[in-house]
C-alpha cells in the first residue's frame, strides 16, 4: 500500500484516522533508528487501539526468530471482546542474514554492557543459528568470533544461556513463516507490527509487506554528505522540539547548536539532556547557552573522520581537539590507530598530487566546482588508475594494485573531490616529511616508553604548522 518517511508519519496517522481504523492494513512495518521507531510504534497504537484497552487489545514479543510463531499463532486468536487486537514484534531479526554476524555480535555487546544479561543471551542464540552452531562451544572467543578482551563481559551472558537452557535459533525460516501468514491473512481486525533496525529491500517479505501494508522508514543516514547532515539535522531538531513543546520552553539557537555538539546522533542521550535542560531552568521559558553548559557534560563520540579531516585540512587546533576526545572519550585506549589513520590519509593524499602532476591531472584546478570534477576529471582519473593498473601488472605484483588507485569505483566519488581540494594544501614535500615524522612517531610509540599522546600530538603539530603560521600572519 505504501512507504512512508518518518517526516511523514503524522500526516499519514491523521490520514489513517480520516479513512477509518477498520480500513488500515493487517501489518506495519517500522524500521530504522530504534528511538524513532520507538516512538512512531507508539503513535500508532494511540490510534488503532484508540477507546480499546491496551491491556486487553495489545501483546508485543521479543522479535526472536524462535517468537514468530508465537506471535501468528496470538494473530490468529480470536479476542474474548470484539475490537481490534495488535501483536508487535519488536526489535525483530526477521531480515537479519549470515551477512549481519558482526551486527549481532554488537547488539550482545552493548546489551550485555547494559546490563541487559538474558537479553543478551537471547540474541547470543539469534548469532549462533546464523553461524549454523547447534550449541555453545567451549572457546567463545574462537567459536563465536569475539574478540579476546571481550571476554569479561561474555562469560556472564554464556552463563545464563546455559543456566537458562537456551537453544541456538535454528530449524526456524521467520520469513516464510511471515510470508505464509500475511498470504492467509489475520482474523478480521487483527494486525501485525514489526519493529527492526534494518531491512533488505530485495527480501519478498518486505516486497510483499510494501504491497500489502505500510512500510514506515525511520532510517538516519550516519553519512558526512551534505544531504546526510541535513536528514541528520532534522531529526536531532525534532526530537528536541518534542520534548520542549510539553513544558513550554524553547532554546536559544547558540544554545541548541551547543547541546547538539556535546551530544552528537545519540538520540537517546539528546532527549535525556534536553530533559536535564527543562528541569535545570525550573520556571524560565528559554534555555541559553549558558545553561547548556553549566548543566552537561560533553558525551558526544567524535568519528575518525573528524580527526583525520582537521590533520589533512592543516587545523592544529581541531586536529589536537578530536585527538584528546576520542582518546578521552574510549574510543581508543592508544595512540597507534590513530597514527595509522594519519598515515592512510597523508598516502592517499601523496597519490592525489603524484595524479596532479600527471598529464592526467590537467582538468583540475583549484576551486573547480564538483560538476566540473564529475564532467571532466573523473573520466581522467579512471584512466589514470587504468594506466596504474597496467604498469603494476607489467611489474609483476597487482596485489598491491589497490593501494595505488585513486577511485576503484562503487562508491561516491566526492570524497575523491574532497581529498583532491586537500591536497592542495600540501606540496609534495610536505607530504615526504609529514610521512617521515609519522613514521618516527610509529617508531618511538613502539620503542621509547615515552608518553604516546604527546608523541602524536608532536608530529600533528609538524604536519600542520605551516598552514598554522601562515593563519597567524595572516598570508594563509
Amino acid at each position: 500500500m505504501a512507504e512512508i518517511a518518518f517526516s511523514a508519519v503524522e500526516t499519514f496517522l491523521e490520514h489513517l484516522v480520516t479513512r477509518g481504523i477498520p480500513a488500515a492494513p493487517a501489518v506495519f512495518l517500522i524500521h530504522g533508528e530504534e528511538m524513532l521507531t520507538k516512538q512512531v510504534l507508539e503513535k500508532l497504537l494511540e490510534r488503532l487501539l484508540a477507546g480499546n484497552s491496551r491491556t486487553m487489545a495489545y501483546e508485543s514479543l521479543e522479535g526472536l526468530t524462535a517468537n514468530v510463531p508465537e506471535a501468528l499463532a496470538r494473530l490468529n486468536t480470536y479476542g474474548l471482546l470484539a475490537g481490534p487486537r495488535v501483536v508487535a514484534l519488536i526489535d525483530a531479526r526477521v531480515f537479519y542474514g549470515r551477512q549481519d554476524q558482526a551486527r549481532l555480535r554488537e547488539k550482545v555487546r552493548k546489551t550485555a554492557r547494559d546490563g541487559k544479561i538474558p537479553k543478551a543471551a537471547q540474541v547470543l542464540m539469534e548469532l549462533l543459528g546464523l553461524m549454523g552452531l547447534d550449541r555453545l562451544e567451549l572457546q567463545p572467543s574462537t567459536a563465536l568470533g569475539f574478540e579476546e578482551d571481550d571476554l569479561a563481559w561474555l562469560e556472564p551472558v554464556i552463563a545464563h544461556a546455559r543456566d537458562a537452557g537456551l537453544r541456538p535459533a535454528s530449524g526456524h525460516d521467520p520469513e516464510s513463516e511471515l510470508l505464509k501468514a500475511l498470504e492467509k491473512g489475520f482474523p478480521p481486525g487483527n494486525r501485525l507490527i514489526v519493529t527492526t533496525d534494518t531491512v533488505d529491500k530485495r527480501r519478498r517479505l518486505y516486497k510483499v509487506i510494501q504491497q500489502d501494508g505500510v512500510v514506515i522508514d525511520c532510517a538516519v543516514p550516519r553519512g558526512d554528505r551534505k544531504a546526510d547532515r541535513t536528514a541528520q539535522e532534522a531529526v536531532l531538531n525534532a526530537t528536541i522540539d518534542a520534548i520542549l513543546e510539553p513544558y513550554g520552553k524553547r532554546l536559544e539557537p547558540a544554545a541548541r547548536a551547543a547541546l547538539i555538539e556535546m551530544t552528537g546522533f545519540e538520540l537517546r542521550t539528546l532527549a535525556g539532556n534536553t530533559e536535564k535542560l527543562v528541569h535545570y531552568v525550573g520556571t524560565r521559558a528559554t534555555i541559553g547557552v549558558d545553561d547548556v553548559q553549566a548543566s552537561l557534560v560533553r558525551t558526544r563520540k567524535d568519528p575518525l573522520y573528524e580527526f583525520t579531516d582537521a590533520v589533512t585540512d592543516r587545523d592544529v587546533e581541531r586536529a589536537l581537539f578530536f585527538l584528546g576526545s576520542l582518546l578521552d572519550g574510549g574510543e581508543f585506549d592508544h595512540p597507534l590507530p590513530l597514527l595509522a589513520a594519519v598515515v592512510n590519509q597523508v598516502r592517499k593524499l601523496m597519490v592525489v598530487k603524484d595524479f596532479t602532476a600527471s598529464a592526467f591531472g590537467r582538468a583540475w584546478h583549484s576551486g573547480c566546482p564538483y560538476p566540473r570534477f564529475q564532467q571532466q576529471v573523473l573520466p581522467e582519473v579512471r584512466r589514470y588508475d587504468e594506466s596504474l593498473t597496467a604498469a603494476v601488472s607489467r611489474e609483476g605484483a597487482p596485489e598491491h594494485k589497490s593501494d595505488l588507485l585513486l577511485y576503484p569505483g562503487g562508491r561516491s566519488p566526492f570524497p575523491l573531490f574532497k581529498l583532491l581540494q586537500k591536497a592542495e594544501r600540501f606540496t609534495r614535500t610536505e607530504l615526504e616529511d609529514a610521512l617521515v615524522a609519522l613514521y618516527q612517531a610509529d617508531r618511538r610509540l613502539k620503542t621509547s616508553g615515552q608518553n604516546g599522546r604527546l608523541i602524536l600530538e608532536h608530529a600533528l603539530l609538524g604536519i600542520c604548522r605551516t598552514a598554522a603560521a601562515e593563519r597567524r600572519t595572516g598570508q594563509g
